[in-house]
């Protein structure tokens, strides 16, 4: 997508920066009338989204990683995070850094978690 529109593909951690920042944009104009922002991606003055989400406050947003970057990011902005398979006690940790950060942020993210099975004694045999 980036290529189509000619801008070049950020660094992991930006993209985190710049969806986050989307996703303010996105929660304002859906929220508030004559809205502006002046960010470092998206800038617009006075901007009225109309209609409005039948959903309120706002349509939930879903975000996916596991990075400390989309975590950061989830805890901060995301309806809901969803994290890819892993050991049982790494998503725990990764659930237990989200919650306290979600909390420092006064914030609330539901988690999700995409489970992979392995039908066999060890991950080579399956």
């Amino acid at each position: 997508e980036f290529d189509a529109i000619g801008e070049e593909w950020p660094e992991h951690d930006e993209r985190y920066v710049r969806s986050e920042e989307f996703i303010r944009t996105l929660k304002g104009i859906w929220t508030t009338d004559n809205y502006s922002f002046n960010g470092k991606y998206y800038q617009f003055q006075n901007y009225t989204l109309k209609p409005k989400p039948l959903q309120k406050p706002y349509i939930e947003v879903f975000q996916g990683g596991s990075s400390r970057a989309a975590r950061d990011m989830a805890s901060r902005v995301s309806d809901w995070y969803f994290t890819n398979g892993n050991t049982v006690e790494e998503i725990q940790k990764q659930v237990e850094d989200i919650r306290t950060k979600a909390k420092a942020n006064n914030h609330h993210v539901k988690i999700g978690v995409n489970a992979f099975i392995i039908a066999r004694d060890t991950e080579e045999e399956a």
